[in-house]
C-alpha cells in the first residue's frame, strides 16, 4: 500500500526537516513525536521462541528505524538517508497505478537490510537436573518479522510479549511461569519500509500484569498512532496480551483510517482495499497478486521463484490497452557482490559472541552470510534496466542506472550493548558516503556526498553532510546538527 502523497507515512519535507532526538539517553522526545526509547524496546519480548528476545521487541529502537521517516533527507529520487541514524533507504518506483481521488498507489521496490541479534537462554553444566543458565546469541540479517510489505501494499502487525520470564534465569523452569508484565502494540509497515506504531486507546500503551493462563489483558479494538499523524486502526477482533511466557508477532485484520478520511482495509494483515472519503476504491486480491484500480483496470504480479532463475513480473496496461511487463530479477549475494566485497560469516561481520559466558559450550557459525533472493536487476518494457550490487552485509553498494551512470555507497558499523553482562546487542549500518558517476567505468565521481559524525560527539548518530560536485564543495542545508547520544549541538 502506498499512502497518498499528502499523507505518506514516509514523506520527506526538506523545508521543515526536523532533527528529532529519538533516544531518551539524550533527554525527552518532543510531544507528539516518536517516544519509544531503547530501554523500552528492551522491555518487550518478541522473538524466535517463547523465551527468545531482542532489542527490536515491541517497537524498533530509533537507532534501527527503517524506511524513510519524516526526519529523512532525500539524496535523489530513489534514495533517502535517515539523518538521526544514518540508515540508507533505497526505493525504486516501478509503476504507478492511477485511480480516482486518493484510491491509487505506486508499486515500489524497497531495498534495505535490517540486522538484529536474538538472545535466548542456554543450559550447561547440568548436574542432577539442575543447570547453569547462560545466554546464546543469534545474529540475523532479516527484518524483525517475515511479513514484510508487498510492492504497493503495507502490512499491519501486532508485537506482543513481556519483560521477564523465569525460565530465562533458572533451570529447571518453575511451574506456572508467566511474564511479570505484558504489552501489545501494533506496527504498520508501509511499502517503503517506514514503520508507524500504534498504542491501544484504553491505556495508551501501558504495560499490565501477566497471567499464567487464560486471556491476557484486553487491549480492545481501537489503536491510535502517536506521531502526530492522527491515524487510527480498528481491529476486527479484540486484541489481548499473551499469557504465560508467550511472545511474538502476528498479522491483524481491520481498518486503518487517516485524518483525510482515506481508509485501508487489511486482510491477513495486508492492505486489500483503499477507499478515499468520496468512496473511490482500489482493491487487491488476498495474495496481493491482482490489483484492480477505480477505473476497472487490472495489474497482476506473477513469480517464477521456486525455480531458477527467480523473478517477479508485473503486468500492467499501457497506452491504448497495450500489455507492459516489468521484470524484477533475483540472485544470491555471492553473485552480486561489488568488486571490493567478499562473503563473510556473521561473526566476522559483527563480532558478536555466540554465547555468554564463553564457557557455555557454544561456537560461532562458520557459514557465510549469503542470502539467496536479493534483487539483481530490474528490466523495463522499453529495454532499459537497473543493475544492483551489494556489500558483504547485503547493503546496496552500487546501482547501474539506465542513463549509463551509476551510484555507489559506502557504510560503517556500530555495535551497541547494554551496560551489564549478559549484553543485549543493537547492530547498526549507517551510510558514510554516496558517489555519483557519469558512466559505469570511470573512477572519478561527478558528485560525492559524505556524511560524517561530529568530532565533538564520536558516538553520534546524526551526521553533517558535505557535498562535493565536480571538485567544488557545496554548502549543506543540514545545519545545525543534533548530537543525540551526548545531547549537544556541533
Amino acid at each position: 500500500m502506498a499512502l497518498p502523497a499528502s499523507m505518506w507515512i514516509g514523506r520527506i519535507s526538506v523545508l521543515k526537516l526536523r532533527l528529532v532526538l529519538l533516544n531518551r539517553r539524550c533527554g525527552s522526545s518532543p510531544s507528539g513525536l516518536f517516544r519509544i526509547s531503547f530501554t523500552t524496546a528492551l522491555f518487550l519480548g518478541v522473538g524466535l521462541a517463547a523465551t527468545t528476545q531482542s532489542t527490536q521487541d515491541g517497537s524498533t529502537p530509533s537507532i534501527n528505524t527503517p524506511g524513510s521517516p519524516e526526519q529523512s533527507y532525500a539524496l535523489s529520487g530513489f534514495d533517502t538517508v535517515n539523518i538521526p541514524n544514518g540508515n540508507l533507504n533505497f526505493r525504486l518506483p516501478l509503476v504507478h497505478i492511477p485511480g480516482r481521488g486518493q484510491a491509487k498507489t505506486t508499486l515500489l521496490l524497497h531495498l534495505q537490510t535490517q540486522w538484529n541479534v536474538y538472545q535466548y537462554p542456554i543450559y550447561y553444566n547440568c548436574v542432577n537436573g539442575n543447570c547453569t543458565v547462560g545466554t546464546g546469541y543469534t545474529v540475523s540479517g532479516n527484518a524483525w518479522n517475515p511479513n514484510q510489505p508487498r510492492y504497493g501494499f503495507g502490512v499491519m502487525l501486532s508485537r506482543f510479549g513481556g519483560d521477564a520470564c523465569p525460565s530465562n534465569y533458572t533451570y529447571p523452569p518453575p511451574a506456572g511461569q508467566a511474564w511479570q508484565n505484558t504489552l501489545t502494540r501494533l506496527t504498520f509497515i508501509s511499502p517503503d519500509g517506514t514503520e508507524m506504531d500504534f498504542r491501544d486507546q484504553n491505556t495508551g500503551g501501558l504495560k499490565e500484569p501477566g497471567v499464567v493462563s487464560g486471556s491476557g489483558f484486553a487491549r480492545g479494538t481501537v489503536f491510535m498512532s502517536y506521531d502526530g499523524s492522527s491515524a487510527q486502526f480498528s481491529a476486527t477482533s479484540p486484541v489481548t496480551d499473551p499469557n504465560a511466557c508467550q511472545n511474538g508477532a502476528g498479522v491483524l485484520d481491520g481498518t486503518l483510517q487517516l485524518r483525510d478520511g482515506t481508509t485501508y482495509a487489511t486482510t491477513g494483515g495486508y492492505v486489500t482495499r483503499i477507499t478515499d472519503r468520496n468512496g473511490n476504491t482500489l482493491s487487491t486480491s488476498a495474495d496481493g497478486n491482482t490489483i484492480t484500480d477505480s477505473y476497472g483496470r487490472t495489474t497482476s504480479i506473477t513469480s517464477t521463484c521456486g525455480t531458477s532463475p527467480c523473478a517477479d513480473q508485473i503486468h500492467y496496461p499501457g497506452a491504448n490497452g497495450s500489455a507492459r511487463i516489468i521484470t524484477v530479477n533475483f540472485d544470491s549475494l555471492h553473485n552480486l557482490l561489488r568488486a571490493d566485497q567478499t562473503l563473510q560469516t556473521t561473526a566476522q561481520l559483527w563480532g558478536v559472541p555466540a554465547c555468554y559466558p564463553s564457557g557455555a559450550g557454544c561456537s560461532p557459525s562458520t557459514t557465510s552470510y549469503d542470502p539467496p533472493n536479493l534483487v539483481s536487476h530490474v528490466d523495463y518494457p522499453n529495454g532499459s534496466s537497473y543493475r544492483l550490487y551489494y556489500t558483504s552485509y547485503g547493503d546496496v553498494a552500487r546501482v547501474d542506472l539506465p542513463t549509463g551512470g551509476r551510484y555507489e555507497y559506502d557504510y560503517a558499523n556500530s555495535v551497541g550493548t547494554t551496560a551489564n553482562q549478559p549484553f543485549s546487542y543493537t547492530l547498526q549500518r549507517f551510510l558514510i558516503q554516496k558517489r555519483v558517476y557519469s558512466d559505469t567505468a570511470t573512477s572519478t565521481p561527478e558528485q560525492t556526498i559524505t556524511l560524517r559524525s561530529s568530532s565533538r560527539c564520536p558516538s553520534t548518530r546524526i551526521f553533517a553532510m558535505a557535498n562535493v560536485y565536480r571538485g567544488k564543495r557545496q554548502r549543506s542545508n543540514l545545519s545545525p546538527r543534533i548530537c543525540p547520544t551526548c545531547g549537544s549541538r556541533s
